[in-house]
């Protein structure tokens, strides 16, 4: 199984926890890849795709699409909370899931459905919120929208926090 990860604006492959995912990801047979996007001002739309023109070769050129989310309209409704992925073992040939799992308290069971509905590839990209708010914070002025313990429950929230130094 070929994997690619993501890492987000002002991220960096060599940075968080990607080099130690890669290293467990390649322990369980995976080839993994951590292209470096560009981040400002380069970050643009353009120059991600000419990065990731690089790794074609690891994808299938006949690709079809089917979203799955709880809000929205999507191909599907799914609560992933709650319930399993409603495909068929192996129905896909690539999983992608860009700034998800974050949002789970079941993170492992719904990357273990990930792995399970992919025959071949997972893609996943997870936010580093640090480089964002680690200004405000150290300033006093920290207030992060999807982070803390609000006295309304939020109807989206981050229940994880992806850092790694």
């Amino acid at each position: 199984m070929n994997v690619i990860i993501f890492h987000g604006t002002y991220g960096h492959p060599k940075e968080n926890w990607f080099p130690w995912l890669k290293k467990e990801l390649e322990k369980l047979g995976c080839e993994v890849f951590v292209p470096h996007f560009p981040s400002p001002p380069n970050h643009s739309l353009a120059n991600w795709l000419k990065v990731l023109e690089n790794y074609k070769k690891y994808l299938d050129k006949d690709i079809k699409y089917v979203g799955i989310d709880i809000a929205g309209n999507p191909d599907v409704f799914v609560d992933l909370e709650k319930g399993k992925i409603p495909f068929l073992d192996n129905s896909f040939n690539c999983v992608v899931s860009t700034d998800v799992l974050e949002h789970f308290d079941n993170i492992h069971d719904v990357l273990d459905e990930s792995i399970r509905v992919s025959k071949k590839y997972i893609i996943l990209s997870l936010p580093n919120n640090w480089c964002v708010i680690k200004g405000p914070l150290i300033l006093g002025k920290g207030r992060c929208r999807f982070f803390g313990l609000p006295i309304n429950k939020p109807k989206d929230r981050h229940k994880w926090f992806f850092n790694y130094n």
